[in-house]
Parts: structure tokens; sequence; C-alpha cells
């Protein structure tokens, strides 16, 4: 993989279709324990990829697959990894919260924040970056530049992020098909979308008569990992 968010993209598309192979009844112990292993291995790999898409990933999985106490845990270990750091650095937050919320918060996220806020003035680089793909998509709003020129564009109009050889997207599906084919093209494309994640979870995830069955447990994990890959 090219970057840390390629990676988790991919590892959180397969976390959920590892975890509902869990759900599956009469798995000799055998079987059980090489799943479980497996699903161990995604995890870990989600975690030290460093990418804050690994949250979405195991909160969606978490919450479809596992039981409560679970999602609890998830919780707790988000607030201390990503919403305390993220509020110690809020401008007016009271210095003493701030120092507290610091104390208790592991020192790899304060320093990743610390670096945004040193290198790009802001607590994470996309706020740049989506900002700039405005600024681009106001020039041609209709038709767009072109399929796959967010990457030349982002390196030719670098007067905001100053790191745009190193971008190859907006981070951001509607803001990169506005890029390359326009804005009414990408409404047309999210809407669609939208009204199949829409209809398709109104049947795999609200059905409450064929909720509880094997296969649609299967197709519950691949309607979550097409939410994540989307998102």
């Amino acid at each position: 993989f090219s970057n840390q968010n390629y990676t988790a993209s991919w590892l959180g598309f397969s976390l959920p279709l590892a975890v509902v192979l869990l759900q599956k009844k009469n798995l000799n112990r055998t079987k059980r324990l090489i799943i479980l292993l497996i699903v161990l291995l995604i995890s870990m790999c989600l975690i030290l990829s460093y990418s804050r898409s690994i949250f979405l990933s195991f909160f969606l999985t978490f919450q479809a697959f596992l039981s409560l106490k679970y999602l609890s845990i998830f919780f707790i270990v988000v607030m201390f990894l990503f919403v305390f750091p993220l509020i110690s650095f809020l401008p007016f937050i009271p210095s003493q919260i701030s120092n507290f919320l610091r104390f208790i918060s592991p020192e790899f996220t304060l320093s990743k924040y610390a670096i945004y806020l040193n290198e790009y003035g802001t607590l994470s680089p996309r706020i740049n970056i989506w900002l700039k793909s405005l600024q681009i998509i106001s020039y041609r709003p209709l038709l767009g530049w072109g399929a796959l020129s967010s990457q030349i564009l982002f390196y030719l109009y670098d007067d905001i992020t100053n790191y745009g050889d190193k971008i190859q997207h907006s981070h951001n599906i509607f803001l990169d098909t506005s890029i390359s084919y326009g804005v009414f093209s990408s409404i047309a494309i999210s809407f669609f979308i939208l009204l199949l994640i829409i209809y398709s979870g109104k049947v795999i995830i609200f059905d409450k008569k064929n909720n509880i069955s094997f296969p649609n447990q299967i197709n519950k994990a691949w309607w979550i990992a097409s939410l994540l890959i989307i998102l």
C-alpha cells in the first residue's frame, strides 16, 4: 500500500467480513480459533496503521456483530486515543482542563496533533485539502477537469496546503468526482450511491425478520464493508 490510509481502508473492509464468520454456528474449535486469529491480526494491523478511519471500522463492526459491552469498551478507547487529545488542543478550553486531558492522553496522538498544528496550522490537514478542492472546483464547476486530474491540480494550485506534491485525491468522494466530472455529475453519482445504501440498508440491516439468519449476517457484513470503502 502507498500510504497508511489505503492500508486502513482495505483492512477495515476486511474486518466485518472476518468477524461475521465467528457468528456461524457449528464451527469446530480449530476453525473458530483460526478465524479469531485472523480477526486479531486484522485488528492489530489496523491499529498500527495509525489512521483515524480505524475508529469507524471498529465502531460499525462492533455495533453490528458484538455485544454492548464490547461497544462500550470501544467508546472508552476512542475517547482516550482521539477525543481527549483533540479537545486538549482547542483554544477555548481552559488551561487546567487542557493540561489534564493531555496528561491522560497517549503521547503519540498528542505528538501527531502538534505536528499538524505546526506544519499545516490546523488539527487536520484534510481541512486545507477540502478548502483547496472547493477552490479548484470553482474554476470549472460544470464539466470538471477530467478523470484522474486531482493529483496534478493539487500540485499546480499549491498555495494553501504547501504539500501539494503529496496529495493524490481530495479525501472526499463528492469533492473528488466534482473535480473530475463537475458538480452536476458528482451530485447524480452521490445521489445514486446514497439511495443504494439507504434501500439496501433497509432490507439488510433493519429487517428484523431476516436479521438473525447467517446468510443475512453475511449480507450485513458486505453492506458494512461497502459503506466503509465509500466513507
